[in-house]
């Protein structure tokens, strides 16, 4: 099947900006030969007789869809030129304007809501001072309190919501610090308070830290005592030994030192032999 003469019909102006309708109505009447061509080629067996002939059809193939390609990218230049000459001034009379107007009206509105914000923080910062002072809570920062200033507390003439949340902050503060200074070791609690404003924490943190160290103090003091056994252990032995005098073994005389002494054979007649054995038992000397 030859693939370029079943596409006779597909010339270069196939694709044609004129009316998108216009294309469609062409793809779809050139969709049917394009299965048919793919089909065919598909249905080709390639080997080594047959190679040649796959190759070439595939060729056919991918030359065609080139052709097709440049023209679906020709037309859609052809039709996004106008659209994007349309945007281009749409821009230009709309977006940009709408969007400079945009810009400048929020800059005046935060601008207006940034002051609401800092007079009512500022209320806030004063009704925080007057309820420390108050309960005497000098040391307490108005930032550990977590107030976020919303739009609908500024707006109003008396942030109620906000003074509530620092009275009860407060107040809850205060409580903590009146239950800690009736506590044993205040001062020492009263530090880890102030630093995590966690009065459960501090004092199970003060414990811990009490019983540790009085451990490690009863761990020194049990040392100490047995190294202090040890020692009057071992100066009551040192105290009850008495001295082992070594003495010296006495010297013997050089003519009773006993020597081990083994004859070599000798050729002696029986009566030298007797008297031998005489002078040995009349010496006492010991013999095998």
């Amino acid at each position: 099947m030859d693939t370029a003469a079943s596409f006779d019909a597909v010339s270069a102006d196939l694709i044609v900006v004129k009316q998108l309708p216009e294309i469609e109505e062409r793809l779809l009447l050139v969709k049917e030969r394009i299965q048919e061509s793919t089909s065919y080629a598909l249905s080709l067996v390639c080997t080594e007789d047959t190679i040649q002939t796959v190759k070439a059809e595939r060729a056919k193939l991918n030359q065609l869809f080139t052709i097709l390609e440049d023209q679906r990218k020709a037309a859609k230049k052809a039709v996004m030129e106008p659209y994007n000459r349309f945007e281009d001034i749409y821009i230009d009379c709309v977006t940009t304007t709408f969007r400079k107007a945009d810009a400048s009206l929020k800059g005046k509105i935060d601008s207006v809501e940034s002051e609401l914000k800092r007079r009512c923080e500022e209320e806030l910062r004063d009704y925080f001072a007057e309820l420390c002072a108050v309960h005497h809570l000098y040391w307490l920062a108005y930032e550990r309190a977590g107030i976020k200033v919303d739009m609908a507390s500024a707006k109003a003439k008396t942030p109620t919501k906000l003074k509530k949340q620092i009275k009860e902050f407060v107040e809850g503060v205060s409580k903590s610090v009146e239950r800690i200074s009736a506590l044993d070791g205040a001062a020492e609690i009263m530090s880890e308070y102030q630093r995590s404003l966690d009065a459960a924490g501090a004092i199970c943190t003060v414990q811990d830290r009490r019983r540790c160290i009085e451990k490690q103090k009863a761990d020194l003091e049990a040392r100490k005592a047995a190294q202090e056994q040890e020692a009057a252990i071992v100066r009551r032995v040192e105290a009850l030994a008495s001295p082992v005098v070594l003495e010296k073994p006495p010297e013997k005389d050089p003519n009773e030192i006993i020597h081990r002494l083994t004859f070599v054979c000798v050729n002696v007649t029986r009566a030298q032999l007797r008297r031998v054995r005489e002078f040995l038992n009349r010496e006492g000397i010991q013999y095998e």
